[in-house]
């Protein structure tokens, strides 16, 4: 789905993903079942990758406990008005935090804290976000 004013660069893969309005996509990007925050931008080469090799459930990590998202193919959720630099690549289940600036050949592997969302919004995310990937 991609919201008002959000656009796609040249040469990208994106798939089963929600663009909240004003989202900027570079060119030549993967973005995977993933949730790209208003007002965020990317860099050329970015991927978020969905799947973990060993086949487990994607987990996000709140507080010090791991949650089930319940979904085996899952990218990440980068918040709004971030800025993703050049050849950043982001492991599922990862949280890039609002107004992040994620530099430039980074691999973004620190499961991120959810620290100020309550469980029952990132619950909710995760359904919306299971419905409408199952019907595509």
């Amino acid at each position: 789905m991609i919201c008002k004013d959000s656009s796609i660069g040249f040469g990208c893969e994106v798939g089963r993903s929600f663009l909240i309005g004003k989202s900027r996509i570079s060119h030549h990007n993967v973005i995977l079942d993933s949730i790209i925050g208003y007002g965020s931008w990317l860099g050329g080469f970015v991927g978020t990758t969905n799947v973990l090799l060993t086949k487990e459930t994607i987990k996000y990590k709140l507080g010090n406990t791991l949650i089930s998202t319940g979904l085996q193919s899952f990218g990440s959720i980068i918040g709004y008005g971030c800025a993703i630099g050049a050849a950043v690549i982001i492991l599922p289940g990862r949280l890039v935090p609002p107004n992040s600036i994620v530099q430039s050949g980074t691999i973004f592997s620190n499961s991120s804290e959810i620290a100020s969302a309550p469980k029952q919004a990132l619950q909710l995310i995760l359904k919306i976000f299971y419905r409408y990937s199952s019907r595509n």
